[in-house]
């Protein structure tokens, strides 16, 4: 599940519901894989005031360390070397 919430987010998913809906994973599943992901310096989560309504939306995105850890991934890992994380750093 982790992987899935990982290659999501670098797809282009940063919205929680877009993460989730990619991913097939329930919101209390996200909200444990987010905050574990947060904790662990991987992702950080971002808060950004939206004038047009004026409510802040929050967005997920990779720190350093987790791009990273994504290259090194891509890197040495051959399940995923041929499978979808490669076709991110080619």
């Amino acid at each position: 599940m982790y992987f899935d919430v990982l290659i999501s987010i670098k797809k282009g998913n940063h919205k929680m519901s877009h993460i989730m809906n990619e991913s097939n994973i329930s919101w209390r599943t996200m909200k444990v894989i987010l905050d574990s992901l947060q904790t662990l310096g991987i992702i950080e989560e971002v808060e950004e005031l939206s004038w047009e309504n004026r409510r802040i939306r929050t967005h997920y995105e990779f720190t350093n360390k987790g791009e990273s850890m994504m290259r090194y991934l891509r890197d040495h890992t051959e399940l995923l070397r041929d499978g979808e994380l490669g076709d991110f750093y080619r």
